[in-house]
Formats: C-alpha cells, sequence, structure tokens
C-alpha cells in the first residue's frame, strides 16, 4: 500500500534503476540493516557526501514514512476523540443537572415516602432506576442514531467496521456507567433529607 491505506497495493515490478532510468531528480535507496537506526543513516549519510557533496540526502526511517503517511487520519481521529470526549463530559454533567433538579423538586415525596417507612436503600434503588430509564433510553436513541452516521466513519477507519458490534457495546456500557456515577451523588443525597424538614418543604 504505498499510497493510502485505503487504495489496496497495485502490481509491482522491480527492475534495475539502469535498465529505466526514470525520474532521476528523485531517487530514493532502501537500507536494510540490523545496526541501529541512528549509526547507520549517520553512516549512510557520510557516504552519501563522499559520493557528491552537493547532494543533500533526506533520511527516514520506515516507521517515520509510516506515521508521516498517517498524519491527516490522525489528525482527525484526534479531533473526533476531543468531540467524542466533549460530548461525554456534557452527557455527564447533563445528567447530573436533570436529576440533581428532579431530587430537589422531589424533596417533599421524598419526606413523605420515608415518613411512612421507606428505607434509604429503597429511596436511593428509586432514584437510581429512574435515572437509569432515562440513561437506557438516550442510549438506544444514540445507537440507532449512530448507525445512520456510520458511513461518514468509514473512510477514517482501516480493517475495522463502522458497525463494530463490540465497539458499539462496550460505549453502550460505558455511558451507562457514567450515567450511574452521574446519578449516585443526587441519589445519595437524597437519603439524607431529613422528613420533618422535607414535610415542611415548599
Amino acid at each position: 500500500r504505498d499510497r493510502s491505506l485505503e487504495v489496496q497495493p497495485a502490481p509491482t515490478v522491480y527492475v534495475s534503476y539502469r535498465q529505466r532510468p526514470q525520474a532521476t531528480y528523485r531517487f530514493d535507496a532502501v537500507i536494510r540493516s540490523a545496526a541501529d537506526p541512528a549509526t547507520t543513516l549517520s553512516e549512510a549519510r557520510k557516504i552519501v557526501t563522499e559520493l557528491d557533496p552537493n547532494v543533500a540526502p533526506k533520511f527516514s526511517t520506515f516507521t517515520q514514512v509510516f506515521s508521516a503517511s498517517l498524519h491527516d487520519r490522525r489528525f482527525n481521529l484526534v479531533l473526533m476523540g476531543t468531540f467524542a470526549v466533549s460530548a461525554l463530559v456534557l452527557a455527564v454533567i447533563g445528567i447530573y443537572g436533570v436529576i440533581a433538579f428532579s431530587v430537589a423538586r422531589r424533596t417533599r415525596e421524598i419526606g413523605v415516602r420515608m415518613a411512612l417507612g421507606a428505607t434509604t436503600t429503597k429511596i436511593q434503588k428509586l432514584i437510581l432506576s429512574q435515572a437509569m430509564l432515562t440513561a437506557v433510553g438516550g442510549i438506544a436513541a444514540g445507537v440507532a442514531a449512530s448507525f445512520l452516521l456510520t458511513r461518514s466513519m468509514q473512510s477514517l477507519l482501516f480493517q475495522v467496521s463502522s458497525t463494530d458490534p463490540l465497539t458499539f457495546a462496550a460505549v453502550a456500557v460505558l455511558l451507562l456507567a457514567v450515567a450511574v456515577l452521574a446519578a449516585y451523588i443526587p441519589a445519595r443525597r437524597a437519603t439524607k433529607v431529613d422528613p420533618n424538614i422535607a414535610l415542611r418543604y415548599q
């Protein structure tokens, strides 16, 4: 794949440069050595300088060449990764804010439940279950929407399906875990509501 990862390798024939002297303005030589690359390149530079001092050779390892070929792809992935992390942070803030607001509005209801004998565990389970119900609905909608956007992601992937089930499952589990953590603080706060204060709450 001498052009890009997306382009299939074409049939290639290697011949002696003396038989087909083409593109002499740019001549590439491949050096294979078991020695340290820095030492090998230093010796190669000396050889080129001895042959022609006017030539300014440029040396790169295969790792550097391969890394340079992925520069655009890496930039796009880093950009999308940044957006994804930002969206995850916003989701955490949103879930926490919604659940905290819901708990604050239901302070009197929670106080009544506790006055009637509801334990702190049941109150916590009630808040968390409602948060999880909302989160599962949001995750299901997000997964359905992501299937519609997979074609735009295909160009950024290599030998990985844009509808990889393992990736979708891992993201769904991650978002669910984030939702649990974001809802845990308001749920724990709800269990500490004093029934006497809650019943007088307006």
